[in-house]
C-alpha cells in the first residue's frame, strides 16, 4: 500500500516469509526535507543487502524529479519582468489618456500589445502621442523614478476584433532587455500554473499575480479565430496588454479582459481572460514584417487527446480594412536623437497627465462603490 501527501510511506507488512512476524523498521531521510520528511520501509530480516540499496537510490530519484518541476513565481518574475512595458497614449487637446502593459517580442523592440489600449473612445482612432516605459534596475514604488525610462514608439500594425496591437520603440540606440519567447498554446492545459505581469490600476508599477489556467474558449464573443484561456490569475484595468507567463517563462496569452458584473447585476469574481499566444503568433506572420520572433515551438495541431472537446486555432486571414492604422497624411512619430529621457519641462507636462488620470480612475472606483452600497 502506498499514500502520497507531505511523505511517502511504504509499508511490506504483506510481505511473509519463513521468519514470519518478525520484522525491522528502517528510516530512510531524504535530502529535500520540505517534500518528503522520511520514508518508513518494512523490509523482513534477512532481505538482500542489494534490495533496500535499490529501493532507496530509486525513491531519492524518484523525490527530485518531482521538486524539479517546482512552481516558482518569483523566479520567473526576476526572469522575465524587464521585458515587460508599461503602454500609454494620449491626446493633450481633449485630454483623453489611456495606460496598459506590453511585451517586448522582439530584439528590434517590436512591443506585443492590446488594442483597446491605443484607441481614443472618442475619436474611434489610434493616439497620435504613444509612449511606453521600459523597467528600471529595481521597482521602488516612487512614481518619479519608476516611470523615468520613457521614450516614444510608433503603431505599425492593429486589429480591433482581435484586440492585438504591434507598437515599435523609435529610438533605434535604446538598450532593450532580451524579448520574451512565445510558447506554443495547444499544448497549455486547464490547470497549468501561470503568473501575469502589468500595471493595474490604484496599485503598483511591474505587479504580480499568480493563478491557474481555468478554461479554453475559441471564438470568444462570435469572433472567429479569437481564443482565448479564461484563467483566476488577477487582472485589471492596466493590466491589459501585458502576458499571461508559464512555469518555464513563456509567454502562453497576452491579457486582454476581464468580468465583474453578471446580466442580473450580482459581482463576479476571477474570471479574467487571455488571448492565446497562438494567435498573436498567426496575426504577426500574417503581416509580412520578415521578423523571426522567439518562439519555443513551430504551430502545429497537437494529437487530438490533448485537445478533447478543444476546436483547433483556425488559420487567421489578414485584416485589410484595419490593419494598418496610419495613412501617409496622419502624423508620424519623431524619433529621438538619443536614448536620454525628456526634459525635465517636458517630462513634469507628462507627469502630471499620468497622475491626473491615475487619480480620475481612482475617484471612479470610488463614485461605484458608494453607488453600490446605497443600493
Amino acid at each position: 500500500m502506498m499514500t502520497l501527501c507531505r511523505y511517502i510511506v511504504i509499508n511490506y507488512q504483506e510481505i511473509k516469509c519463513l521468519s514470519a512476524d518478525v520484522r525491522s523498521n528502517i528510516r530512510l531521510w531524504s535530502k529535500e526535507e520540505p517534500l518528503c520528511k522520511y520514508i518508513n520501509f518494512g523490509v523482513p530480516i534477512g532481505a538482500p543487502f542489494c534490495f533496500m540499496v535499490l529501493a532507496f537510490l530509486f525513491f531519492n530519484v524518484l523525490i527530485i524529479q518531482v521538486n524539479a518541476s517546482e512552481f516558482n513565481p518569483k523566479h520567473l518574475y526576476d526572469e522575465v519582468s524587464k521585458s515587460i512595458v508599461v503602454v500609454t497614449g494620449s491626446d493633450t487637446k481633449n485630454g483623453i489618456r489611456s495606460i496598459g502593459s506590453g511585451s517586448i517580442v522582439h530584439k528590434n523592440g517590436l512591443i506585443l500589445t492590446n488594442a483597446h489600449i491605443i484607441f481614443n473612445k472618442e475619436n474611434k482612432k489610434p493616439f497620435k502621442k504613444l509612449f511606453v516605459m521600459l523597467k528600471p534596475d529595481r521597482v521602488t514604488g516612487n512614481f518619479k523614478n519608476d516611470t523615468s525610462r520613457l521614450y516614444k514608439s510608433e503603431l505599425l500594425h492593429y486589429s480591433r476584433k482581435l484586440d492585438l496591437a504591434l507598437l515599435k520603440i523609435t529610438p533605434k540606440s535604446v538598450r532593450l532587455p532580451p524579448p520574451l519567447n512565445l510558447a506554443d498554446s495547444n499544448f497549455v492545459s486547464i490547470g497549468d500554473p501561470v503568473i501575469a505581469i502589468g500595471h493595474p490600476e490604484n496599485a503598483g508599477f511591474w505587479s504580480l499575480t499568480t493563478g491557474t489556467i481555468s478554461s479554453k474558449i475559441n471564438n470568444y464573443q462570435h469572433i472567429p479565430g479569437k481564443n482565448v484561456f479564461q484563467t483566476e490569475t488577477s487582472l485589471n484595468r492596466g493590466n491589459s496588454g501585458g502576458p499571461l507567463i508559464d512555469e518555464n517563462g513563456k509567454m502562453v496569452g497576452i491579457n486582454s479582459m476581464f468580468s465583474r458584473v453578471s446580466k442580473d447585476g450580482l459581482p463576479v469574481v476571477g474570471i479574467n481572460f487571455s488571448i492565446m499566444s497562438n494567435v498573436a503568433l498567426q496575426w504577426i506572420q500574417s503581416l509580412s514584417l520578415n521578423v523571426d520572433l522567439p518562439k519555443d515551438h513551430k504551430i502545429t495541431k497537437p494529437p487530438i487527446i490533448q485537445v478533447a472537446s478543444i476546436i483547433p486555432v483556425p488559420d487567421i486571414e489578414t485584416e485589410t480594412s484595419n490593419v494598418v492604422p496610419q495613412s501617409k497624411n496622419q502624423e508620424i512619430p519623431k524619433v529621438f536623437k538619443n536614448t536620454k529621457p525628456f526634459k525635465k519641462e517636458k517630462y513634469k507636462i507628462l507627469e502630471n497627465d499620468l497622475e491626473i488620470m491615475m487619480s480620475s480612475m481612482r475617484n471612479k472606483i470610488i463614485d461605484k462603490k458608494l453607488l453600490s452600497d446605497r443600493k
